[in-house]
């Protein structure tokens, strides 16, 4: 007779079946009427360890401890029949294997062996106490391998790299748009930044070699940002068409070329005639502003001077001022000399001559009488006829000291004296400041022989009165 399901619920009490009242025999879902064994129908103190228990798939299981699915889950790697659910992470000390590994307090993406404590991809050996390393697992085909790769396309046509290049350190950046919009501006994976194993920057080009006192930053074929320690301590370099690589000062591309620098808080302004590229380059300091805010052009800031002006060409004038219309008649100022604020003098021009200007108003001055013994003045005066000794031509004048006797406001400076002049021993270079010296150099005397004016004015009354007197009588 075949056997049939029994319902035993009219025999079971309502109170749980202990597992002690169950025989051997395992129950199945087939000897059961409705094939459901709910929780309240089994009592809670039942032990199922080491049992096998056979139920159909279920949606939802309520456990307190480990389940055992051919490994376990709860601190355990599972094992290649088990499965994990998504987002889920074992607990602390746990480790998970695949694609992503935790391995104590390090996590491993694409890697059996994080050396940072959080590693994607590669193997390179890295400090252990770095936080975070990107790294490649096999060699690319470019001499770079990328650490940093993102693409919006999910491909490489709009890819943005930061790698490293495996020949000698240097980090690359680039994009590989197309068309030319990416953040860098390339096209076709062209490199645009290049930082080098020495710290020098390249952008739009390939840094070159420096001198090993330098870091340069070159931009675009000529544009060179550079500081130096060398010569004249800390120092920063702007410059054009030029570079020091160590060897030799030398242009970049065939042209002219130019270097500013700055150091102790002086300013330097260097030109460089045109030469093919690579040649040596033949520095001319052009302008010096040092830090008392002393000027030196075509030479160095001298110690008592504001401003020093050398001309370097026989023929070339030094200074030219011009005014931008030659049509006004009106005397306008070119130049005006101060002193403590009141104006001391002044250079004038118009359309077709210029004055000299002494300041000489009434209000400035007090006790105003006559001259007199004007004429006896002249008597001792010493005209005389020389030669200069430098450039040779016989002139008329006077000699300062003598003149000096008899009309002193005519005359500068003290007969025989001397000073201390600074003067440059060797020119500055890129890496060198100027050498500078003193001597002792003669501090020579000089007149202004307007100054004789009003004494000639005199005498000249003078001998018109005695003239008139005598025809009188």
């Amino acid at each position: 007779m075949a056997s049939k399901a029994r319902d035993l619920s009219n025999f079971i009490s309502t109170a749980a079946i202990d597992a002690s009242e169950i025989g051997t025999g395992a129950i199945t879902t087939d000897k059961i009427a409705d094939t459901t064994i709910t929780h309240a129908k089994l009592h809670t103190t039942m032990d199922l360890s080491g049992k096998t228990v056979t139920l159909p798939t279920i949606n939802a299981l309520d456990v307190t401890n480990n389940i055992n699915v051919g490994g376990t889950v709860d601190g355990v790697d599972v094992a290649a029949a088990g499965a994990l659910a998504t987002n889920a992470l074992p607990k602390a000390g746990g480790t998970m294997t695949g694609n992503l590994l935790v391995s104590g307090a390090k996590i491993g993406v694409g890697t059996t062996a994080p050396l940072g404590q959080l590693q994607v991809g590669g193997s390179t050996a890295v400090s252990a106490d770095s936080k975070l390393v990107f790294g490649k697992s096999t060699a690319a085909s470019q001499d770079y391998l990328p650490v940093i790769q993102h693409s919006s396309t999910g491909g490489v046509s709009n890819d943005l790299v930061i790698a490293a290049t495996s020949g000698d350190g240097a980090i690359r950046m680039y994009t590989g748009a197309s068309s030319g919009s990416g953040i860098f501006g390339t096209t076709n994976n062209d490199e645009r930044m290049r930082i080098d194993s020495s710290g020098n920057v390249g952008i739009g080009v390939t840094p070159e070699a420096w001198n090993t006192n330098f870091t340069a930053a070159r931009l675009g074929t000529r544009t060179v940002l550079a500081n130096t320690t060398a010569g004249n301590g800390e120092t920063t370099i702007l410059a054009n068409n030029f570079l020091n690589d160590g060897s030799a000062e030398q242009h970049i591309q065939t042209g002219p070329a130019s270097i500013y620098q700055q150091y102790n808080g002086t300013h330097s302004f260097t030109v460089i005639p045109s030469a093919a590229a690579g040649a040596a380059a033949s520095l001319t300091t052009a302008m010096t502003i040092d830090n008392s805010t002393k000027i030196g052009i075509n030479q160095a800031p001298a110690a008592h001077w504001q401003m020093y002006i050398k001309s370097t060409i026989d023929g070339n004038g030094v200074l030219q001022l011009e005014r931008s219309t030659n049509a006004d008649s009106t005397f306008r100022s070119h130049v005006l000399f101060s002193r403590g604020g009141s104006t001391v003098g002044e250079i004038k021009t118009n359309h077709n001559s210029t004055q000299y200007n002494t300041t000489s108003d009434y209000r400035l001055k007090e006790n105003v009488t006559p001259m007199s013994g004007a004429t006896a003045q002249i008597k001792l005066l010493k005209p005389c006829n020389f030669d200069w000794k430098t450039v040779g031509g016989n002139v008329n004048g006077f000699l300062a000291h003598e003149l000096a006797e008899v009309v002193p406001e005519a005359v500068s400076g003290t007969k025989d004296a001397m000073m201390d002049e600074e003067y440059e021993v060797t020119a500055a270079t890129d890496t060198e400041a100027a050498v500078m010296g003193t001597r002792s150099v003669p501090d020579l005397q000089g007149i202004d022989q307007s100054k004789l004016v009003p004494l000639l004015t005199a005498t000249i009354q003078e001998l018109i009165a005695r003239i008139e007197a005598l025809e009188n009588n």
